[in-house]
């Protein structure tokens, strides 16, 4: 039996899960700050595609969503563009506080000891596979950076 990458796995359930609640375009989600900029992506995130009416739905921060509407035309456009077809005719806007899965509302990280790198550097020293060695790597300094 051959190994399978877990995230070829995790990106197709999670584009199953996001297509159960109307996001069925995972790049919408993935790459939302390069398809909209950055601006965008601090005050918009998106919330539900309905694709039978081309519309996107957009969470949008307080006083921003009349901005974002005047703006509509040129983000309908680079939506599009970015998925290289016409995915959406217009947008729905949706005033409300933004939840973002980045962690933004949680306390800073902390610095990593050496005691912590070392540590890292012994569970991954066994791992052949260097990409995957260093992206567990990578995980293992993000859990210590959070942990109290």
């Amino acid at each position: 039996m051959a190994l399978k990458p877990v995230a070829r796995f995790a990106l197709k359930e999670a584009g199953k899960a996001f297509a159960k609640y109307g996001l069925g375009e995972l790049a919408l989600i993935e790459q939302w700050s390069e398809i909209v900029g950055a601006h965008w992506a601090a005050i918009a995130l998106p919330k539900h595609l309905n694709r039978r009416t081309e519309t996107l739905t957009l969470r949008v921060a307080g006083p921003a969503a009349l901005e974002l509407a005047h703006q509509e035309g040129q983000l309908v456009d680079r939506i599009n563009a970015y998925c290289g077809r016409r995915l959406i005719r217009r947008l729905k806007i949706v005033q409300g506080p933004l939840i973002k899965a980045s962690g933004a509302h949680r306390r800073g990280a902390r610095a990593l000891t050496q005691g912590d790198e070392r540590e890292i550097a012994k569970r991954t020293s066994k791992i052949i596979d260097s990409s995957l060695k260093e992206a567990l790597a990578s995980l293992g300094r993000a859990i210590r950076s959070r942990a109290v």
